[in-house]
């Protein structure tokens, strides 16, 4: 075994180890602190589901509790009929969703405990890095919540007004695509996209330099 083989294990080993670590703490840290993030995202949660949804339109949107598990919860009305056939839904009608307070926070904890443990742990350049790192985790979250809350919406709807429609609606397929792994792999490719990114402009400005 070289020198460079038992470094490469080893740095590997000191990133895994860095990641359980930084894991363990921010899971404590958003356990205490986490709602006041999501306040602070609530907002934009709101603003990207009336974009992305021309059929439903955000009434409210608040942190609360639904018996024991903390929650973001929505509520939203259709401004228009909506018809499925011979079905319909009147104008006007309110609807309450919700999601886990945990599936936003996810994304924080995953993006942070990779940078974070990216070596060299400690490093004069690692706040440049978590700055990197914020447009990234801005834009999953924008991917993952409103996504969810619409697709559970959509659901709801069409569970009851359109059963036919109810497995094969794309808001309804991509909010199980998130809730069966696709949230964890959008949390490690915005980990792995901030990292290249910084790489990627430190040494573009570093040659720069040198020129």
């Amino acid at each position: 075994m070289t020198n460079s083989d038992i470094s490469f294990k080893t740095d590997a080993l000191k990133f895994g180890i860095g990641i359980i670590i930084c894991f363990c703490l921010l899971n404590v840290v958003m356990f205490f602190w986490g709602e006041y993030l999501l306040k602070l995202l609530l907002p934009f949660y709101s603003l990207a589901i009336d974009i992305i949804s021309t059929e439903l339109e955000v009434e409210s949107i608040s942190l609360g509790m639904q018996g024991s598990t903390k929650q973001i919860l929505v509520v939203v009305k259709n401004p228009q009929q909506l018809n499925f056939g011979a079905t319909s839904m009147p104008a006007g009608i309110p609807m309450q969703l919700s999601t886990l307070q945990g599936h936003a926070l996810q994304h924080l904890i995953i993006i942070y405990s990779i940078i974070l443990a990216w070596p060299p742990m400690f490093s004069k350049n690692k706040l440049m890095l978590l700055l990197t790192s914020v447009p990234f985790l801005l834009m999953v979250e924008l991917i993952d919540i409103p996504f969810v809350l619409l697709g559970s919406g959509y659901d709801l709807i069409y569970s009851n007004l359109a059963p036919h429609l109810a497995t094969s609606a794309p808001s309804i397929m991509f909010m199980d695509f998130l809730n069966g792994g696709g949230r964890l792999a959008l949390s490690i490719a915005a980990a792995i996209c901030t990292i290249a990114s910084y790489q990627f402009f430190h040494t573009k400005s570093y040659n720069q330099l040198l020129l």
